[in-house]
């Protein structure tokens, strides 16, 4: 017997998916121009229309300019939103690296895409990964044996200071391209997507051809298992980190290893896992004998003599060190390593919104004139400048600091009441537990 046609998603079953977002205020919804996307605004759009106060909504569309016909079909899907009742932006990038280009792609899209929100006041971004999605990244994972891979795409997280929603998880991919035709909507075709030289197209083939692991609904409760045990480790690491980390507005910490040491040591690694890749401005976070190694320096360090015993680590662009002075002997601050990992100097200008050293939101004023200022980090600042550093921060942390500067001379620190009164907002992003968040007081 033929298998059923796939159904479009309905009026109430979009409701349904979508009843966790009626509170927000403004969302923007990432839209490529594929049937994945289309769906997920078509629906999101009658949703909206549907409520008495419903949240704004705008579409934004990235033109990667990977291809000659990209920007062609950008303005087309343009079009299509707007006939849809939805307000749209399309957001050009440039300057994409020739090697490891849908990974460097993804990165620019969404830096871009919470660029303009923070500008515009928009906190929520929703996107249209559906079920396909999640196996194929499930694979592709437990390819690679990452440490909680299995747990594939969460349903909701972070990029930065923004908040990600994907609502169309449990929808198999099918029956979103049959909600497109109820729409009446043509979507873009990206033939990237079918290119063999990307591991997931390679991917989504062998899907296609049965060459699974293990059968697909199988794969699929055992990631949503996995998913439900990473949420409580996040739960958990969130909770620790509020006990036992200090956290400065300057994109520091101090870490009160005893009390570390004394939680369950899969919620110290995954502690560590967020700090190593939020602090460093890195995307995944690093290796798990690295933070192996790591953790048992901070062992060391807490259960030995703690005047001689610990000179310092590195991890992932981020540097663990000693406090200073008697009453912090047993705090190790956590900074940004200046050295390899240091952020590009970032050119301030009117209206921009940007997230420097992929750790600090960035926003200026389209009143204000920021001629020949620029954003970056230096050696050898003196500790004058951050009168509000406390004295059990080494000297050498100030190396990891944002500083406004003014050709070669540093004038203020990136957050501060010097750099609020040239209407630069700043602030640090923090630390990031799936759904959750960390961060500093300003």
């Amino acid at each position: 017997m033929a298998a059923d046609k796939p159904t479009p998603v309905g009026e109430a079953e979009a409701g349904e998916l979508f009843c966790g977002l009626v509170s927000e205020m403004a969302i923007a919804v990432a839209v490529s121009g594929g049937p994945d996307s289309l769906a997920l605004a078509a629906l999101m759009a009658r949703w909206r229309d549907q409520l008495n106060d419903p949240p704004r909504l705008h579409a934004l569309v990235v033109d990667h300019g990977l291809r000659p016909e990209s920007a062609v079909e950008a303005q087309r899907t343009g079009r299509t939103l707007k006939a849809l009742g939805l307000d749209a932006t399309i957001v050009t990038l440039s300057g994409l690296p020739a090697s490891n280009v849908h990974a460097a792609a993804r990165v620019a899209r969404y830096d871009a895409m919470t660029d303009w929100m923070a500008l515009n006041g928009f906190d929520v971004l929703a996107t249209a990964h559906h079920r396909d999605d999640q196996l194929e990244t499930v694979i592709m994972r437990m390819a690679r044996d990452t440490d909680a891979g299995i747990a594939g795409i969460p349903a909701s997280g972070w990029w930065a200071d923004r908040r990600l929603v994907r609502p169309l998880l449990s929808l198999p991919k099918s029956r979103l391209v049959a909600t497109v035709r109820s729409f009446g909507l043509d979507p873009v075709l990206d033939p990237s997507n079918d290119d063999p030289r990307f591991e997931r197209a390679r991917v989504r083939h062998a899907i296609m051809q049965g060459q699974l692991p293990m059968p697909g609904p199988e794969l699929l409760t055992r990631a949503q298992a996995a998913a439900e045990a990473q949420d409580e480790l996040d739960t958990a690491a969130w909770k620790l980190a509020g006990g036992t980390l200090q956290l400065y507005p300057h994109g520091i910490a101090c870490l009160d290893v005893a009390a570390f040491m004394d939680a369950d040591r899969r919620v110290r690694s995954w502690l560590l896992r967020s700090v190593a890749r939020d602090m460093g401005g890195n995307t995944v976070p690093p290796a798990r004998e690295k933070l192996d190694r790591l953790e048992q320096r901070l062992s060391d360090f807490a259960t030995g003599d703690r005047s001689a015993g610990f000179a310092g680590a590195t991890l992932a662009g981020v540097r663990f060190q000693r406090a200073l002075g008697p009453s912090r002997r047993g705090m190790i601050v956590i900074s940004r390593e200046r050295g390899r990992n240091a952020a590009s100097p970032t050119a301030l200008r009117a209206g921009q919104s940007c997230l420097f050293g992929r750790c600090f939101r960035v926003i200026t004023s389209y009143e204000h004139t920021y001629e020949g200022l620029h954003i970056a980090t230096r050696q050898g600042l003196a500790r004058s400048k951050m009168e509000d550093l406390p004295d059990t921060i080494p000297a050498s942390v100030m190396a990891g600091i944002p500083f406004v500067l003014s050709g070669e001379t540093p004038l203020f620190p990136l957050i501060s009441d010097e750099a609020r009164a040239k209407m630069i907002r700043a602030r640090w992003c923090g630390l990031r537990f799936g759904k959750l968040r960390v961060e500093a007081r300003c």
